[in-house]
């Protein structure tokens, strides 16, 4: 078994290498559809009546820096966002590494004013899974799913993506805070406007 892994490493290398550039290619240049589709982690729907909602990137962005740094190195990396259409907010790690965690997922910000809610969204990225469940172990002369498979890379897997998740339910909260500090800000701005309108007359 081991004769034939080793046989097919140099091809899962070349494969998975491949896959690794155009996921970052899909990851870095924000793909609407890479971002939108997949399997979902978790999804969190909020009510909320609003409409004609603009929030600049980087107010979200602002609340999310790299933290906890390590002799000079943010193991914890920055949250980038980015606006992929009218009502649709991407977010996604600065970086892979250094980071206490490997980024298992991107998120989703979907506003939707015509049912009154706002979704928020985790996406599993497709490297990770790969790497912990497929190539570590066939690196390692281990066929998955044998019992050392799971005993040396699921528990890395689940843990990634269980401070991921924490720290994604976080950013949530945070940004569903930032959207009702401007939807009352721009309440307050149209009644104002509306206030010196009807002064006028």
């Amino acid at each position: 078994m081991n004769i034939e892994i080793n046989h097919y490493i140099p091809i899962i290398i070349l494969a998975i290498f491949a896959i690794c550039m155009i996921e970052y290619a899909l990851h870095s240049s924000w793909n609407l559809r890479y971002f939108t589709t997949g399997i979902t982690c978790f999804r969190i729907k909020r009510k909320f009546t609003f409409s004609n909602l603009e929030i600049p990137v980087a107010e979200f962005e602002s609340q999310f820096k790299g933290r906890h740094d390590f002799l000079g190195i943010p193991i914890i990396p920055s949250i980038l966002f980015n606006k992929l259409d009218s009502d649709t907010y991407a977010f996604r790690e600065k970086s892979w590494f250094p980071s206490l965690y490997l980024p298992i997922m991107r998120g989703l910000i979907i506003l939707s004013p015509d049912k009154s809610n706002i979704v928020y969204k985790a996406k599993l990225n497709y490297i990770p899974p790969i790497l912990f469940l497929v190539i570590l172990p066939a690196i390692f002369g281990i066929s998955f799913p044998d019992k050392e498979s799971w005993t040396l890379f699921v528990p890395f897997f689940l843990i990634s993506m269980g401070f991921q998740s924490i720290r994604y339910i976080y950013i949530s909260i945070h940004c569903h805070k930032i959207i009702n500090k401007f939807w009352l800000g721009n309440a307050q701005q149209k009644n104002k406007a509306d206030a010196k309108s009807s002064a006028a007359y």
